[in-house]
């Protein structure tokens, strides 16, 4: 089985990537994704590493979603994906906390939501997965000037995810992504905080 980002199922289509006008750094995430020793077939959460199953039952993280220049992107993208991790190992609580740091309206968000709620009354957390990024690149145009919009275009990997009952039994091993894939986010400002906020993300296809 497969499950690209936790949350949601997305489809791999093969949409170009738009040229974009920054430069580019290496991120990885404050839980170290790419030292993880993934185990192929786990029992129970003893078998897990303690980097996937430290948010559980954990206040919610407080990254700092501010930015003002690429050289932000890197501390951006580990603060949110670290964020995003405890939203679905604590699923009743990130139900109710998605639209922290994500945009409410989206079929995205609805869908993310939806899957949260069914996996809080089956009492299931989703641990791992998500993107492991290898380069971020970010779209510092006039919109951004302008605090409209902040367009990211990210290669990421994907590693393996685990569905866990409240038993802290193993239900599902999801396997990770074979190689890269290509994945464009729009940010949106919100002025109260001075931080952006994700509105969407979308997997395009192979770098």
């Amino acid at each position: 089985m497969s499950c690209p980002m936790p949350g949601t199922e997305k489809t791999v289509s093969t949409t170009t990537v738009p040229p974009t006008t920054t430069s580019t750094v290496i991120t990885t995430t404050t839980m170290n994704l790419a030292e993880i020793d993934y185990p192929d077939n786990p029992n129970t959460l003893d078998d897990l590493p303690d980097a996937l199953t430290v948010f559980i039952g954990e206040p919610m993280p407080d990254p700092d979603l501010a930015i003002n220049g690429p050289e932000d992107l890197d501390r951006w993208m580990a603060g949110w994906l670290d964020w995003l991790a405890w939203i679905n190992a604590n699923p009743t609580e990130g139900a109710a906390k998605l639209q922290v740091n994500m945009i409410a309206g989206s079929d995205q968000f609805e869908a993310m939501t939806s899957a949260l709620e069914e996996r809080a009354e089956s009492g299931w957390r989703l641990l791992g997965g998500g993107f492991l990024p290898r380069s971020l690149t970010g779209t510092f145009d006039q919109l951004f000037e302008d605090k409209t919009a902040l367009r990211i275009v990210m290669i990421a990997a994907g590693p393996p995810s685990y569905l866990i009952n409240d038993a802290g039994t193993v239900v599902s091993v999801f396997d990770g992504l074979d190689g890269e894939v290509t994945v464009a986010a729009l940010l949106r400002y919100e002025k109260e905080r001075n931080e952006w906020v994700m509105e969407t993300f979308e997997v395009l296809g192979r770098p």
